[in-house]
Formats: C-alpha cells, sequence, structure tokens
C-alpha cells in the first residue's frame, strides 16, 4: 500500500509541474498540444487510483500498466515541446 501511495504521489507532483510548464503556452498550444499533455499527464494518477479500487489482483495490475502508455505518450510530446521550431516575432 505505501508504495502505491509514494508513486500516486509522484504522478500528481508530475501533474502539478506540468499544469506549471503549459501555463506559459500561447493560445494555439494551449488549446492543442498543452490539452493534449494535460490529458496524458493527469490519467497516470487517476489510472492509479482506480486500479486500487479494483477487486481482483487483475483489475488491479491491468490499471498500473495503463500509465504506462501515458507516460510514453506524455514523453513524446515534451520532447516535441523542446524540439520544436520557435516562431520569429516580426
Amino acid at each position: 500500500m505505501l508504495g502505491i501511495i509514494v508513486v500516486w504521489q509522484k504522478a500528481h507532483d508530475m501533474v502539478l509541474g506540468v499544469y506549471s510548464l503549459t501555463r506559459d503556452f500561447s493560445r494555439a498550444e494551449t488549446y492543442s498540444l498543452g490539452d493534449q499533455i494535460k490529458r496524458a499527464t493527469y490519467s497516470v494518477p487517476a489510472n492509479i487510483v482506480e486500479g486500487h479500487s479494483k477487486k481482483t489482483k487483475k483489475e488491479y495490475l491491468r490499471n498500473l500498466y495503463i500509465p504506462r502508455s501515458f507516460l510514453e505518450e506524455l514523453r513524446y510530446f515534451l520532447s516535441f515541446t523542446t524540439s520544436k521550431p520557435k516562431r520569429s516575432r516580426k
């Protein structure tokens, strides 16, 4: 149980960090990339909580594997935001 709490807390901290990061996105980025990043991010702790509420070990473990795909999605989005070409201001 303690391990799940630690993992959930780290995931929750990640959500707070991502919300802080996306606050500086442009309006266009906020409604496209920012929303995708936020959804992928908050899905991680949400699925941990949901898995913890399951009755069988199989359901529980399934819900712990789901966040892995969201983390990979998030890894790509964050990589993209740091490598995309910057707009020139005129």
